[in-house]
């Protein structure tokens, strides 16, 4: 259990593990690969896929667990050490992502507009406009 802010709050054993593992790993220059983590994680006895990892921290990362990840230089997974390292996880690795899917999404719903313009809705919610 873990309090942040005065919330209490309960991790699988799972996620107590890996943020067990990334506290010896504080600030990017100690990042440590992920496959060095998944092999420590399965030392531990908690075998897990790189989907799977990817889904527990971001589940972490929802709770507000300050886990940074770089793919440059020293790749690898790292709690995060201060304000100026947040910022630069922020910048290279979230928005990018934020962005990417954002265009994604745009080119799809201009397709789908153009393709499907005249067709019901099954969920009843959208309406072509011409």
């Amino acid at each position: 259990m873990s309090e942040t802010a005065g919330v209490y709050q309960v991790f699988t054993t799972r996620q107590a593990e890996i943020i067990r593992l990334l506290g010896f790993h504080v600030g990017r220059e100690r990042a440590m690969t992920k496959f060095r983590l998944l092999d420590e994680l399965a030392r531990a006895g908690f075998y897990m896929t790189e989907c799977e990892f990817r889904q527990e921290v971001s589940d972490l990362r929802k709770q507000g667990i300050m886990i940074g990840s770089s793919a440059g230089s020293n790749p690898g997974y790292y709690l995060i050490a201060n304000m100026g390292e947040f910022d630069e996880f922020i910048a290279t690795e979230l928005l990018p992502r934020i962005k990417d899917l954002n265009d994604t999404y745009r080119a799809m719903s201009g397709a789908a507009q153009t393709q499907f313009c005249g067709q019901l809705s099954f969920f009843g919610g959208r309406s072509c406009t011409t």
